[in-house]
């Protein structure tokens, strides 16, 4: 038969040193104190006085987390009562492995009265906590009376809890999951620490900016994905101690941001390349199908090359690319911004976007297929250099040819700037080559075209008929084309200030081309009468 559980009369006053517990290591044990302090205070429903013959402590033993100490043995112990009043007596049992119990209790015969006058104090020091964490319980019983000495006393239990917790503190062993993985994934690491230590992973995120994120369970998978190699910090805070670890995590075909490139050797990217400065390097690779992406490029050296076997794009308009000796890109290039290429350069499709300007001294399309499109400007920089397109010229604004010029087909497309400026031109004399300017042709020097010639008059006229003849007042020296269908081989002799300018012949059957000078009035006879007779008229030199 068991005791029932009643409100004790005199519930303990617990104290415990440290609070909490800090758990024993293999390395550092770790000893606590606990004070019990009896007749300081009275259940609510008691009455003074309360007589008391024994009280017990109960402390759980063992190395589980629920016991104190595996080392009972180890635990000393003192009463203390105050002056005047009798000496008690404490008795240790340890005969049961679970738990030591301390019995306290008055002289013999002589139940102590207690009146909230005085009280009696059991001190347990030199506890070795043993290694588990987490709450213990700790149960305390009395022997008490409130109808006096020789009253009927009966046993009252009560129940206590003290914390155990681990301060060791120790963190060790960051390291990702894999020390290499694929773009665009995420890492994951790893790490050994204090439990209750609270954890804080630091990265970079792809803008450049610093991320972090809670960190728990000894692993952490990062929220961003990795596009390049990154480094992360793991922050451990326990208490006012902190301590960091720091790992680093490998990207395969990384994607690579720098402010500029300085090699003297040969540089290769196998992947995207982002270069946000001046870049200077003797020979620069960019392999497969990547992009490399760079506002200023310097080739270093006669025998330095840019080879780009993906795409090149300026990623600014206001970007350069400067190469001093050739540029190769085996994929579409495209220019946002002013490129200088001061050496020979070999493309497929070469494009310049919006309003920029290509200065060049020697361009070769690499085979039939390739093509310069040039959103803007197209300027030979320097006399006697070429630019040598084995298919199609494409410019879209003013384009000066300073330099021998040969083309399978050149367009100068329509627009304000349409201007096509040559000192010499030769293009392909097969029967399939043309040339077609939209806007103004400008030959200061020998010009030789084959081929069919469109577009190349600004103004179209509609001669006057007066009953047998058309007829035209020259305001300056021109050359009219005139529609017709003679079927003769006809020839432009083009002349200005005394001084044969070019020399057109053309297979046409359609046009009749006669040269005009200022002041003459130009007739034709046709037999016809009242039809339409269209006139292409353009100047000659310069615009009187």
């Amino acid at each position: 038969m068991t005791t029932p559980e009643l409100p004790m009369l005199l519930p303990p006053t617990k104290e415990e040193s440290p609070s909490p517990l800090r758990v024993s290591t293999f390395a550092k044990p770790e000893y606590a104190d606990l004070t019990f302090i009896y007749g300081k205070n009275k259940a609510g429903s008691a009455t003074w006085p309360v007589h008391c013959k024994e009280f017990k402590v109960r402390i759980p033993t063992g190395r589980q987390a629920s016991a104190l100490t595996s080392e009972p043995a180890l635990i000393r112990h003192e009463l203390t009562v105050p002056a005047g009043k009798r000496e008690w007596s404490v008795d240790r049992d340890t005969r049961d492995p679970n738990q030591t119990v301390f019995t306290c209790t008055p002289p013999p015969g002589d139940p102590a009265a207690f009146d909230g006058t005085w009280q009696v104090e059991l001190k347990l020091w030199g506890i070795e906590v043993n290694g588990g964490v987490g709450p213990v319980g700790i149960v305390w019983e009395e022997s008490t009376s409130t109808t006096g000495p020789n009253g009927q006393y009966q046993g009252r239990i009560g129940r206590g809890e003290v914390s155990k917790r681990d301060d060791s503190f120790y963190l060790h062993s960051l390291r990702p999951a894999s020390v290499a993985i694929s773009r665009n994934t995420k890492p994951v690491l790893h790490w050994e620490g204090t439990a209750n230590a609270t954890y804080t992973m630091y990265y970079r995120k792809p803008n450049g900016t610093q991320g972090s994120s809670p960190a728990t369970g000894g692993s952490w998978t990062s929220p961003e994905n990795l596009v390049d190699d990154g480094s992360f910090t793991l922050e451990a805070k326990m208490g006012n101690e902190v301590r960091y670890l720091t790992t680093y995590v490998k990207v395969n075909n990384p994607d690579i941001a720098v402010t500029g490139i300085t090699a003297d050797g040969i540089t290769t990217l196998n992947g995207a390349a982002h270069l946000n400065g001046a870049t200077t390097t003797k020979n620069l690779t960019v392999n497969a199908a990547n992009t490399l992406y760079a506002q200023t490029i310097e080739g270093n050296g006669t025998s330095g090359a840019l080879k780009i076997g993906g795409k090149l794009t300026l990623s600014t308009a206001a970007g350069e690319v400067n190469v001093a000796s050739k540029l190769t890109v085996t994929g579409v290039t495209t220019l946002n911004g002013a490129a200088g290429l001061n050496g020979a350069t070999t493309t497929k499709d070469l494009t310049v976007n919006k309003a920029n300007t290509l200065h060049v001294r020697t361009i070769e399309g690499s085979g039939d297929y390739g093509s310069l499109a040039i959103g803007g400007r197209l300027t030979l920089s320097t006399e006697g250099r070429e630019v040598n397109i084995a298919s199609t010229l494409t410019v879209a604004g003013a384009t000066t040819l300073k330099g021998a010029t040969t083309t399978k087909n050149l367009t100068v497309d329509p627009g304000a700037d349409g201007y096509l400026w040559l000192k010499t031109g030769r293009f392909d004399t097969a029967a399939a080559a043309t040339v077609n300017t939209f806007g103004p042709l400008n030959a200061k020097g020998p010009t030789a075209l084959s081929g069919t010639i469109s577009g190349l008059f600004p103004a179209v006229t509609k001669l006057a008929w007066n009953g047998n003849v058309y007829s035209y007042a020259v305001p300056a020296d021109m050359i009219a084309v005139v529609r017709d269908e003679s079927g003769k081989k006809q020839f432009i002799n083009s002349w200005y200030g005394g001084v044969e300018l070019f020399n057109i012949g053309l297979d046409a059957w359609e046009v009749v081309c006669v040269p005009l000078r200022k002041g003459a009035v130009f007739q034709k006879t046709t037999t016809a009468g009242n039809q339409r007779l269209d006139v292409w008229l353009f100047h000659v030199g310069a615009k009187q």
